[in-house]
């Protein structure tokens, strides 16, 4: 099982009360759920995603996503299809040893 959640729930940003809260929610489920579902053979881990070039993405301010190329080491958003490939991995049997993990995949942005 694979959980999406955001580096807002790890990273804060002013006036994102609620939306870090909510985020922060799907860690702990995503862990706490890792812990009953290992009875069954089910590993349960989360991606907490930067951001990337969705719908979700382009709702940001201009200013936001200005900051964004300068805080982040490569320098852009990423792209669906990246973020595509992390979770093909984290839910196929290559991966069958991790569980309760969250993988932040944001392009190494600085904390």
């Amino acid at each position: 099982m694979l959980n999406i959640t955001s580096v807002g729930a790890i990273r804060s940003l002013p006036t994102s009360v609620h939306y870090a809260t909510s985020k922060a929610a799907m860690i702990g489920f995503t862990k706490c759920l890792s812990r009953e579902a290992a009875n069954f053979g089910i590993s349960v881990n989360a991606i907490a995603a930067g951001i990337f070039d969705t719908d979700l993405g382009h709702t940001l301010p201009e200013r936001l996503l200005q900051m964004h190329d300068f805080w982040v080491a490569k320098g852009r958003v990423g792209r669906p299809e990246e973020l595509a490939e992390y979770a093909a991995f984290m839910t196929s049997d290559r991966n069958s040893f991790m569980s309760g993990e969250v993988v932040i995949v944001d392009g190494g942005a600085i904390t």
